[in-house]
């Protein structure tokens, strides 16, 4: 309820503050409310991040809890509302956790209404909103804010009916003939001694699921879309945006229907989630989870729905932990997972046969004090990845050339200076690639500064940069070569050694025929004188 009616307040104040700058300029106001609602979608974000069945250590389930506790999210570290029943049977708990998860967020909103109602009645909240806008509109307002905070929540909530997980197969396994878990459906996870899709299942949760999915899951995306395709002429008048400028004002005008598309984003997130618990291993959960991420990130990077640069450097950062966080989490899952001792990382292992065969490219390059550096070498292509994207928004592209060069720089100093690489022949191909790259980047200069280059000047400089660029690529596959070439070498050799000596035994036993018919035909003409 507090983040609702913080959410609520904040949104108001903004609508309410320097209005006729609105929509000229990134005021502190809106980049408040816009800052606060990237918070809250990456909060949103973690906690179904956390809902995976890894073995996480107890501090991230924590903080965990603590969001499900502020944003409303159902969370068994938190609190259960099965809890306040202990002597119900398990199918009694599932059931107050389904009606709890599904009802309890409209108990929330219409707590946040009463308290929100009961303050504008005692004194005025914002004057402004109190003076231009009723009670009934501003709890219209909360609902609309209030859904978005809730939405996560509810879907995960409608999707968890139809999670079912198998146990037994009846085939498989040790002793299949005992396997007693092995109905085809398989078990909901809710309660795990209930069959899916036959009994009580299909009689009363089924169809909950059903409507809440229809209502909670689809109802609300909807919705904000008719509501603002409605009204999408009448964006920029005060009046729609007191009511309605929580949905769309962080996206640019074409893109006033993004919320909709950011809460179908949400909804195959937790639908990864709830159902990639069927899945045989937790390893491919998280791997469709982490390709879910990757697929957000790049409908967001390409379509660039958000106004203002900071609301998308805030999400691109967002999806980038969120998505590191997705990896990491490979870590507790795959193999054994790891210990508690290993839970800071695996270091002393490295130069196991069984971590190297498994995790070897992501060290051997480097030296072993400097086991960690292929996330430092994942960062840089970050930051240049960063430059290349939000440097298309500064004034000039010579700008975003100087911010390239002096990433570049900035990298091959932390290169230098460190000198991560095992090898001479690493570093020395680094640095050759390092100085290419800058090489390009600088004579980039030539075809942005003042009017460009001429057509006839453009050929010079195009064919430095393409020259030093595949001069570089012939010497990185010299390198690769080198050691078949020698390989090579040697089996040519041998191959010439073998045909050779077989060639000399072959000329070895026609000399001896040869001599032996000689010797022969000798015999014979000293035997005729005697006859």
């Amino acid at each position: 309820m507090a983040l609702v009616l913080y959410t609520l307040f904040t949104n108001l104040d903004e609508n309410y503050s320097d209005e006729e700058e609105h929509d000229q300029q990134a005021t502190p106001d809106i980049v408040k409310v816009l800052a606060l609602q990237v918070a809250i979608v990456h909060a949103q974000y973690y906690i179904i991040i956390m809902r995976l069945p890894v073995d996480y250590p107890s501090d991230l389930a924590k903080l965990s809890g603590a969001l499900s506790a502020v944003t409303g999210a159902e969370s068994a570290i938190a609190f259960s509302y099965s809890c306040f029943f202990p002597a119900d049977a398990s199918d009694g708990q599932a059931q107050t956790q389904l009606l709890g998860a599904l009802l309890v967020p409209f108990a929330v909103i219409a707590a946040s209404m009463i308290i929100w109602g009961a303050s504008s009645n005692f004194y005025r909240v914002l004057s402004q909103a109190d003076a231009t806008l009723g009670l009934p509109t501003q709890l219209w307002v909360l609902g609309v804010i209030a859904v978005f905070i809730l939405y996560p929540g509810w879907a995960q909530a409608a999707l968890s009916v139809f999670a079912c997980y198998k146990i037994d197969d009846g085939q498989t396994g040790f002793y299949p003939q005992n396997q007693k878990a092995t109905w085809r459906h398989g078990y909901w996870v809710r309660d795990m001694s209930q069959q899916c899709y036959t009994g009580v299942h299909l009689r009363l949760y089924v169809p909950i699921g059903i409507a809440a999915v229809i209502t909670l899951c689809f109802g609300p995306p909807l919705a904000s879309l008719l509501l603002l395709w409605r009204r999408r002429d009448e964006l920029g008048s005060k009046n729609v945006r007191q009511r309605y400028s929580f949905l769309y004002i962080r996206y640019k005008p074409r893109f006033f229907w993004w919320e909709s598309v950011l809460m179908l984003e949400e909804l195959a997130l937790v639908a990864v989630e709830v159902f990639g618990r069927g899945l045989k291993s937790v390893t491919h959960q998280i791997l469709v989870m982490l390709t879910a991420f990757t697929v957000i990130s790049a409908i967001n990077v390409a379509c660039k729905p958000n106004r203002l640069k900071i609301t998308a450097l805030l999400e691109f950062m967002s999806m980038t932990v969120l998505s590191l966080t997705v990896s990491l989490s490979l870590f507790f899952a795959i193999d054994e997972g790891l210990s508690a001792a290993d839970e800071g990382g695996c270091r002393d292992e490295l130069g196991s046969k069984n971590v190297r065969q498994r995790y070897s490219f992501l060290y051997i390059r480097y030296k072993p004090r400097f086991f960690w550096w292929e996330s430092v070498l994942m960062l840089e292509e970050l930051a240049l990845v960063a430059v290349e994207v939000f440097g298309r928004g500064l004034k000039s592209v010579t700008h975003q050339i100087l911010v390239m060069l002096t990433a570049f720089t900035v990298i091959s100093a932390i290169n230098v200076a460190c000198k991560p690489n095992r090898l001479k022949i690493t570093a020395l191909l680094e640095f050759m690639s390092m100085t290419v790259l800058s090489l390009t980047v600088s004579l980039s200069l030539f075809f942005a500064i003042d009017e460009g280059l001429s057509a006839a000047d453009e050929r010079p400089v195009g064919a430095i940069i393409l020259a030093i660029n595949v001069v570089l690529l012939v010497t990185f596959l010299g390198v690769l070569l080198r050691g078949t070439w020698v390989k090579l070498k040697g089996a040519a050799l041998r191959a010439h050694n073998r045909a050779m000596a077989a060639l000399v035994r072959r000329r070895g036993h026609r000399g001896a025929r040869k001599a032996v018919s000689a010797g022969g035909d000798g015999a014979v003409a000293l035997a005729r004188p005697h006859l």
